[in-house]
């Protein structure tokens, strides 16, 4: 078994009471872990320390060398705009590929339709006019693109229909 992510004696806090106290987990292949607890818990500075946008006060978090990781914030930026595809497209950005380079442009674009299919979106709507349960589901179609072997989807099911919260639990 792969071994994503590791916490060893993880410490976390804003200048007050620690929100994490030197905590050890991991998080390996294969697993789907759910996290719950009220607001202001800690849950999406979890979140991001596992994402590696912040870091601990103390203790160590590991990756696996590469991993690929794909991050569904609770709240919808305020900055994207474009079509959908366009949007869908970023998630493929800063990837690297296995494949030839000739074929890299046409790998791309038919990973980024095969996700608009599942997902069923329209690839020319503008992102700047979707309701936010559609901003949300473009977004989550965003981490799908690159295939990630770790996903973290924050308040998932905030905005979404169900359609796609049935899509998700599948």
């Amino acid at each position: 078994m792969i071994n994503y992510v590791n916490f060893d004696t993880v410490t976390f806090g804003f200048g007050g009471e620690f929100l994490l106290e030197e905590v050890n987990f991991r998080i390996d292949e294969s697993e789907r872990i759910g996290l719950i607890g009220r607001n202001g818990m800690g849950k999406t500075t979890l979140l991001k320390l596992i994402l590696g946008d912040i870091n601990p006060e103390g203790g160590v978090i590991s990756r696996q060398k590469d991993l690929r990781i794909a991050y569904l914030p609770q709240e919808v930026p305020g900055t994207i705009s474009g079509s959908i595809i366009e949007v869908v497209s970023l998630g493929l950005k800063d990837m690297t590929f296995d494949w030839p380079s000739e074929e890299i442009e046409w790998r791309s674009h038919l990973q980024v339709e095969k996700i608009l299919s599942r997902m069923q979106l329209d690839a020319n709507e503008k992102f700047e006019t979707l309701s936010t349960g559609m901003k949300r589901r473009v977004l989550l179609a965003k981490g799908l693109v690159s295939d990630p072997q770790l996903l973290l989807l924050d308040e998932p099911t905030n905005h979404l229909d169900i359609q796609s919260i049935i899509w998700l639990e599948d």
